[in-house]
């Protein structure tokens, strides 16, 4: 029986007598040109030759590409280091639970009504973050994030922030110019140009010396409205006036000066919406007395004022009057007192009292009577960052008859 080495060589041979022909055969034969064939020591030498620069490639050069990413990222960290300085990050949250005692607003017996907020809680939390960054030694720009979460009210996507103000600020020697969004107070009362809580949506511009200030802005929100003012700084009291000229009308004039040892500011006011709107508004007027002083562990603060029915700017501090301590204690439509006592207590303690007692300027069936409103808080700060505040407040005038427990903490960072 035929070996398999045997069988091979065979085929092979079968092979070449087929495919090869005779006379090249034979001169290959006979010239005897020697053919070159790979050896295994060939192959080997091939092999290590390969490897050899393989491995100087896989040694050599990782570490060149290496060292030029190293020296990337710590030229982006000294970059960063360096400029580290113009930028500040910032924020503050605040954890709240209210509890609903009396509520006058809604009457659930009839129909069609709201349910009553009586014996109903709420939880919530408020989340601001702000960045200031340092552009150049003129320019800065500032952003502010905010948002609330009222638990169990959300969807499952979760808590969302949103952009609540854009300034880029131009600063010099003798000129303030913000452009953007932000919240700005003009009139020092805040009767008729107050953005506290509807903020600017253009632009901001403050100019002034030692013996004169001169501001406005231009604002496209909730309509286009443009304010002015004029002041005059001297020593001991500053006079000036506010003026709205477009649309909604208004002018005020205000004094601030110091009286029995505090400071006392007054400001009256007159508005008439647009006309365009309204064009049977003839106009109101509203006015505002305030007297504060400061003592060595407390501050108080008096104030008496009177607002007409038809008096309503959107940019006062009367249209949010309940909004997040921003307001004054009056509404339209009523005349009255208030005052408010802040007292220090020890070990981080403080207590706060407000009250109010207003009457209608015009009285009808359903208020005819006079509304006493009253806040109690007690306050702990903990350290400059962390805060408590916990307390009490009934009818607060211009936003319903109602009652309510609130504690907050607030954390600063």
């Amino acid at each position: 029986m035929m070996d398999s080495h045997s069988f091979r060589s065979k085929i092979w041979k079968t092979i070449q007598r087929k495919t090869t022909h005779p006379g090249t055969r034979r001169c290959a034969r006979d010239a005897r040109v020697p053919q070159v064939r790979p050896t295994r020591t060939g192959i080997m030498c091939a092999c290590m030759v390969c490897s050899f620069f393989l491995g100087i490639f896989l040694v050599v050069v990782p570490p060149a590409f290496a060292a030029a990413a190293t020296s990337q990222t710590l030229n982006r960290l000294s970059s960063l280091e360096s400029r580290w300085g113009h930028l500040h990050l910032g924020g503050k949250i605040t954890f709240s639970a209210d509890y609903f005692t009396y509520d006058g607003i809604f009457d659930p017996e009839e129909p069609g009504e709201n349910p009553s907020l009586k014996g109903s809680n709420a939880l919530w939390q408020e989340l601001q973050i702000f960045l200031n960054a340092r552009l150049d030694r003129h320019f800065d720009l500032s952003l502010s994030f905010a948002g609330q979460d009222f638990y169990g009210t959300q969807q499952l996507s979760g808590f969302s922030l949103f952009l609540n103000e854009t300034i880029l600020r131009y600063r010099s020697s003798n000129l303030l110019a913000d452009l953007g969004r932000l919240n700005f107070s003009l009139d020092p009362l805040g009767l008729i140009a107050d953005r506290s809580s509807y903020p600017v949506e253009g632009l901001v511009v403050q100019t002034g010396s030692q013996n004169h200030y001169f501001g406005g802005y231009y604002s496209r929100l909730a309509g286009e409205e443009l304010a002015l003012r004029l002041a005059f700084p001297q020593p001991g009291y500053m006079a000036g006036i506010t003026v709205i000229p477009f649309a909604d009308t208004a002018v005020a004039v205000d004094l601030l000066a110091e009286v029995a040892g505090g400071a006392l500011q007054g400001e009256l006011a007159w508005y008439r919406p647009d006309q365009r709107h309204v064009p049977e508004a003839s106009g109101a007027f509203g006015g505002l007395l305030a007297w504060k002083k400061d003592f060595a562990l407390s501050s108080l603060t008096l104030q008496a004022g009177r607002f007409e029915e038809g008096f309503a700017p959107l940019s006062s501090r009367l249209a949010h009057v309940a909004t997040n301590g921003n307001a004054i204690n009056f509404a339209p439509n009523t005349y009255g007192v208030a005052g408010e006592y802040l007292r220090k207590l020890q070990n981080g303690w403080n207590l706060l009292l407000k009250a109010g007692l207003l009457y209608p300027c015009r009285t009808t069936e359903e208020n005819s009577s006079g509304h006493f409103s009253f806040s109690g808080r007690v306050q702990k700060a903990f350290s400059t960052s962390i805060s408590l505040e916990a307390g009490y407040d009934y009818q607060p005038p211009g936003a319903g008859s109602y009652g309510f427990f609130i504690c907050r903490l607030t954390a600063l960072f």
